[in-house]
């Protein structure tokens, strides 16, 4: 399985639910997987993985400085996993340290068939600034713009949007 065929049904999942959907969304020196607008203005970045969540485990708390609630999406067996670690781990911390802040991101699961499950909610985060969320928002806008929303389907010679949005400011 490849990020894209996990990519795919997360656009489709957040567009079911009302939401804008942009796809290689800069925040923060990092490149955010999928980006959506809830219609009530909250912002979610997801990073996709394939096996590799410990990586993406970085990548979502980076993204907490430019979104409302950040998530990993990996494979559903793979994100089993991974909340179960995290959940072991969250309840160590509290036992030790009560006062702690526990970790904003949340977990998806995505099926073979498509369907994607929220194993652990993600908390909205408090590190959000403002300049990261413009900077991904004007990112969306120029995709909708000039055509280059994501579809369902990612054929290999289809490319990535980022590739055509070239002089777009990174975040930082």
């Amino acid at each position: 399985m490849r990020e894209e065929e996990l990519t795919a049904p997360l656009i489709e999942h957040f567009r079911e639910r009302g939401c804008r959907v942009a796809t290689e969304v800069p925040i923060g020196g990092k490149t955010c997987d999928v980006y959506a607008i809830q219609p009530d203005g909250k912002t979610i970045a997801v990073e996709v993985k394939v096996q590799d969540w410990r990586r993406a485990l970085w990548q979502a708390v980076c993204y907490g400085f430019g979104a409302d609630f950040a998530y990993v999406a990996l494979p559903l067996k793979v994100a089993r996993r991974m909340a179960a670690i995290r959940k072991k781990q969250e309840k160590e911390t509290r036992a030790r340290w009560p006062e702690a802040p526990g970790l904003a991101m949340g977990i998806l699961g995505i099926a073979e068939t498509g369907k994607v499950t929220e194993l652990v909610p993600a908390q909205q985060s408090k590190l959000v600034r403002v300049v990261y969320i413009e900077t991904a928002l004007m990112n969306l806008e120029l995709q909708e713009e000039n055509g280059l929303l994501p579809t369902k389907r990612f054929p290999p010679s289809a490319g990535r949007a980022k590739r055509n949005l070239k002089g777009v400011p990174r975040a930082c």
